[in-house]
């Protein structure tokens, strides 16, 4: 399936997108995004198989990236700009996000930015898109980058059987 998917294109304001879809076209459409230096091409053809046997899949270029036309996005803001634009661009009134590395940090703040737009939100191989109170900031004084935990932290580790 994925290896018979031809390139789609679609113009938004800023880019002709390139695209392919595959898979059913019922439902939400599921929209991956992909890790940095990445495109389309990058994505295994298993991968998407199995993904397009139960979903409507879209993979795309994000603007100025692989034949996308456009000025390269330069921030994470920028990507997720560019990917909004995309998703727009179908016509989709929601999408389910799964974003793979760099992909899943643009998913978050895809869905942060416009939370109507996405369904579900799948981040993979990833980390956080924002700040998140109480879990990590960035050590804003000379102070805080020498803190140390006043205890070392212990686990058990435990076997994993299937």
């Amino acid at each position: 399936m994925a290896d018979a998917a031809e390139n789609r294109y679609v113009e938004g304001p800023s880019a002709r997108f390139t695209y392919r879809r595959m898979g059913q076209r019922r439902g939400v459409p599921l929209v991956l995004l992909h890790r940095f230096r990445g495109t389309i091409d990058w994505w295994d053809p298993e991968f998407l198989d199995y993904l397009a046997a139960e979903h409507d899949v879209i993979v795309f270029d994000n603007v100025g990236i692989g034949d996308t036309t456009g000025e390269p996005r330069d921030s994470l803001e920028g990507f997720a700009e560019g990917a909004i634009e995309f998703i727009e661009a179908l016509g989709l009134a929601q999408a389910d996000l799964l974003g793979w590395s760099l992909g899943g940090i643009v998913a978050q703040r895809v869905a942060l930015r416009r939370p109507e737009l996405v369904r579900k939100l799948i981040v993979a191989g990833s980390s956080p898109a924002a700040w998140v109170p109480g879990v990590w900031s960035a050590p804003s004084t000379r102070r805080e980058q020498n803190w140390k935990p006043s205890s070392t932290p212990s686990f058990t580790p435990t076997a994993c059987t299937t």
